[in-house]
């Protein structure tokens, strides 16, 4: 698969470059065809050849793009595309915390990444893909299409927390939150 790099047209003008849209084959086509899909939701988005703008508007109102140009931008941002009542909405679940409310999941990096401890910069997307980045967001795609499959899981109710039971592990776990605390963010 490529990367689609620079800037394209749409029907209602320009798309910004976006990592997560690829080219690719098409599946089982006798005239050995390309297509351009946006990867956070599987969504087709051209044909190679039929054309030099896109087929619908999908990329030119996506918020994708900025969120993972943004300082805010993490490793663990898994952004997803889901169409839900004929339109196509988008999400920026966290890979740590997509399951805590799958209904209720934040539609802008604003509202998830903020104050996040578990931040870390983004690294270039081929790092990303070598951690499997794609398997992880398919199932983040589904967990969030389909809450019901999560019923009865750990995921529903956050863990206990840790409980230090000698006096090494408490002096253990409050290095470990002074640590975290003094970690350089992104202003």
């Amino acid at each position: 698969m490529d990367v689609i790099r620079g800037h394209h047209q749409s029907k209602n003008g320009h798309i910004p470059p976006c990592e997560l849209r690829r080219e690719q084959p098409i599946a089982n086509d006798p005239f050995r065809r390309r297509e351009v899909i946006c990867r956070a939701g599987d969504l087709r988005l051209k044909t190679v050849g039929e054309g030099e703008t896109f087929e619908d508007d999908t990329c030119t109102s996506c918020t994708i793009p900025a969120a993972l140009q943004s300082k805010l931008a993490c490793m663990y941002l898994h952004p997803v595309k889901l169409e839900q009542d004929g339109h196509v909405r988008t999400y920026s679940p966290c890979r740590w915390y997509y399951a805590a409310k799958p209904d209720r999941q934040p539609e802008s990096i604003g509202e998830a990444c903020t104050c996040c401890v578990q931040y870390f910069p983004r690294p270039p997307f081929k790092v990303l893909e070598m951690f499997g980045y794609w398997p992880l967001t398919a199932k983040i795609r589904e967990t969030i299409a389909d809450p019901s499959k999560l019923a009865g899981r750990w995921y529903s109710a956050p863990p206990p927390p840790y409980r230090p039971d000698s006096f090494k592990g408490w002096v253990m776990h409050i290095l470990a939150i002074a640590v975290s605390n003094l970690r350089m963010r992104p202003m």
